[in-house]
């Protein structure tokens, strides 16, 4: 452990490209089992790889694509938050069964 090495620093450059494509293919599929972080580092990790004049599509897609798809997750999510925080109370018996804890009294 170094903690003064960057976390962006994952000696890529060791690895030969169709590998790279093949780690980066699996961390774009993996965030579809509801693990969209996995898609925050597989767009940190490969940002350079895709931006790269001569570099591959495939990583280029999977970047994007994993950019996407923790964009909207984010946007679902904040939605979610949002409707729920302001609107539980008005749900009443459902809104206390999905709350893992209810809050006593009233304003």
């Amino acid at each position: 452990f170094n903690p003064g090495r960057s976390l962006r620093e994952m000696k890529l450059n060791r690895i030969p490209d169709e590998e790279k494509t093949k780690i980066c293919r699996k961390y774009f599929i993996a965030g579809f089992f509801l693990l969209p972080f996995v898609w925050l580092i597989n767009l940190i990790w490969f940002s350079r790889e895709a931006l790269k004049k001569n570099g591959s599509s495939d990583i280029r897609r999977y970047v994007a694509g994993s950019f996407l798809g923790f964009v909207v997750w984010v946007a679902v999510l904040a939605v979610w938050i949002s409707v729920y925080q302001t609107q539980r109370p008005n749900w009443g018996a459902a809104g206390d069964y999905i709350s893992f804890s209810v809050p006593v009294g009233r304003l």
